[in-house]
C-alpha cells in the first residue's frame, strides 16, 4: 500500500514536472541604447552626459505572465572636467553592472507586451581624477579608485513578438551608484532583440 502511495507521489511529481518544463522557455537577448549619468557634485563641473551602453540578456520564462532575467550592462564612460587660467581637473568614470530582476508582463495583443521589472544590480565603477596646476607643480597628480556598489534595479518595457521565438524589446532601466562624485543614478534606454530556445 506504502508503494502503492509512493509510485503515485513520484507519479504526480514527474508530471508537474514535465508541465512546468513545458510552458517555461529559456531566451538570450541582447540591446543597445544611451545611458545617462545624473551626478551630484560641485556645481562647477558639467555633471550630466550621455554615452553609448549595450546589455548581455539571459532570460528564464517561469509562465506567460512572469520571468526571471541575468543582464549585463556596459555603461559606457563619462568625463566631467573643471578649468580655469591656473588650474584643471577631469573626472573620467567608466562604469559596468551585473543584475538579477523578476519581470512581471502583460499581453496587450497576441504580439505586443508589455513589462514591470524589479531586482538588484551590482555595479562597478572605475573613476579616475586628475588635477593640474600652472604655477604650482606639487598639486599635479593623478588617482584612481574603483567602486562595487550593490543597488535596487527597477525598468519597464514594451516587447513586439515577430515570431515564437524572435521578438523586439525596448525598455528603460534605472540603477544607482555610490562613487568618488557621491550619488550617481543611471538612466538607461535601449532596444533590441530577444531569441527564445
Amino acid at each position: 500500500m506504502q508503494s502503492k502511495n509512493l509510485y503515485s507521489k513520484l507519479i504526480g511529481i514527474l508530471l508537474l514536472a514535465s508541465s512546468v518544463t513545458a510552458s517555461a522557455q529559456v531566451y538570450v537577448g541582447g540591446g543597445l541604447g544611451v545611458v545617462k549619468p545624473k551626478i551630484s557634485c560641485w556645481t562647477e563641473y558639467l555633471c550630466n552626459k550621455s554615452e553609448a551602453s549595450f546589455k548581455l540578456i539571459g532570460g528564464y520564462t517561469v509562465d506567460k505572465n512572469f520571468a526571471i532575467e541575468l543582464n549585463y550592462f556596459d555603461l559606457g564612460s563619462q568625463d566631467f572636467s573643471f578649468s580655469s587660467y591656473q588650474e584643471k581637473s577631469v573626472y573620467h568614470i567608466k562604469s559596468s553592472a551585473l543584475s538579477l530582476t523578476g519581470l512581471v508582463s502583460h499581453h496587450f495583443t497576441d504580439n505586443l507586451g508589455g513589462f514591470a521589472k524589479f531586482g538588484f544590480a551590482h555595479i562597478k565603477s572605475i573613476d579616475k581624477f586628475s588635477a593640474s596646476h600652472r604655477e604650482i607643480e606639487s598639486l599635479n597628480y593623478v588617482a584612481q579608485t574603483t567602486y562595487k556598489d550593490p543597488h535596487f534595479q527597477l525598468g519597464v518595457g514594451l516587447t513586439y513578438k515577430l515570431s515564437d521565438q524572435l521578438s523586439l524589446r525596448a525598455e528603460y532601466e534605472q540603477f544607482r551608484l555610490k562613487s568618488c562624485v557621491q550619488r550617481t543614478a543611471f538612466q538607461t534606454v535601449n532596444v533590441g532583440a530577444q531569441y527564445a530556445f
